[in-house]
């Protein structure tokens, strides 16, 4: 119990990280992911079962924050972890150094996947052309974006590493207990 309200708390702060903190320090736009990111990170080392309800309440978070419809960013991040975890199965098994390296590669392709699939539902929504709403993806704010992504990721891959197996060891200490 104490390990899923840890998990909700880090998912909160994160939000409001998100949210308020990152966009006054790195303009709007530019400003990383930082859900997606622990998300991503979650998911590929926990795999999908762990992280999907996480996922839907992470979106429904920043859904209710940015004033946006109720299930944009739902969506989003279960079908980024859905992805994050299917291909953490196949090109994470080995015990190796690169998986840093290869979980930062799902951090900039779920980048791009998230980015994507929020503005394609935000575009639908109002009305607005799908493809003129994808130029986004050519843009120097959205590179700028993704580069901000990966030195967040690589900021915070160590704490998350460390948080997940201090969470591990509480949850195998309270089975043991009973």
């Amino acid at each position: 119990m104490l390990s899923q309200v840890i998990i909700f708390l880090i998912f909160f702060l994160s939000v409001i990280l998100q949210v308020s903190f990152f966009p006054n320090i790195i303009p709007l736009g530019i400003a990383p992911d930082f859900v997606a990111i622990i998300i991503i990170f979650w998911s590929a080392r926990s795999g999908f079962d762990a992280t999907w309800k996480w996922a839907i309440l992470a979106g429904m978070m920043l859904d209710v924050s940015y004033y946006w419809p109720i299930g944009i960013n739902i969506i989003s991040l279960a079908f980024i972890s859905f992805i994050a975890s299917s291909l953490a199965k196949r090109f994470l098994v080995s015990q190796t150094g690169l998986k840093f390296m290869i979980t930062a590669f799902f951090v900039l392709a779920g980048t791009i996947g998230h980015n994507l699939i929020t503005s394609t539902l935000l575009n639908f929504k109002n009305g607005q052309n799908i493809i003129y709403g994808l130029s986004f993806l050519i843009s120097e704010a959205f590179f700028l974006k993704i580069i901000f992504n990966l030195i967040l990721f690589a900021i915070f891959y160590v704490p998350l590493k460390k948080l997940e197996k201090l969470i591990a060891l509480y949850e195998s200490r309270v089975k043991f207990a009973r």
